[in-house]
């Protein structure tokens, strides 16, 4: 038996991302994280920030990677983010007020003031950490 369907569909749909010519979009590995620092692949219950994963890496370990909190956030006790988030964004890479089912990832600053896209792609099997702060 195959992989489920939902997978070939995120699979082909990253594949579109990544075939985007925006050179201020990245897309990463990674989990939304909620206010009491659990991770999540959806971002429906007010997530306060993402941690996303350098390539390669499939687990998520205090100091590994990078947690963006949005701007005016304040994440869990004993996680720390590396950098700050302008603002959530949907799919086309827009500013959104908040985090909602179309949400995609965040907008950073980005070289000479304008904004980078990161793109989280939640459907990649990583381990490790369950919440931002633990040793998992």
């Amino acid at each position: 038996m195959g992989p489920p369907s939902d997978t070939l569909v995120a699979d082909a749909l990253s594949g579109l991302i990544r075939a985007d010519s925006d050179p201020t979009a990245h897309v990463w590995n990674g989990r939304y994280i909620n206010a009491d620092g659990t991770l999540t692949r959806v971002p429906v219950d007010n997530p306060v920030g993402v941690w996303v994963l350098p390539p390669g890496v499939t687990r998520f370990a205090p100091g590994t990677g990078t947690v963006y909190a949005v701007a005016g956030a304040q994440l869990s006790a004993g996680c720390a983010a590396s950098a700050t988030a302008l603002s959530w964004m949907d799919y086309d890479g827009i500013a959104q007020p908040a985090a909602d089912e179309s949400t995609g990832g965040v907008l950073v600053a980005g070289p000479a003031a304008g904004s980078q896209r990161v793109y989280v792609d939640v459907y990649a099997d990583l381990g490790g950490a369950s919440t931002c702060g633990s040793t998992g």
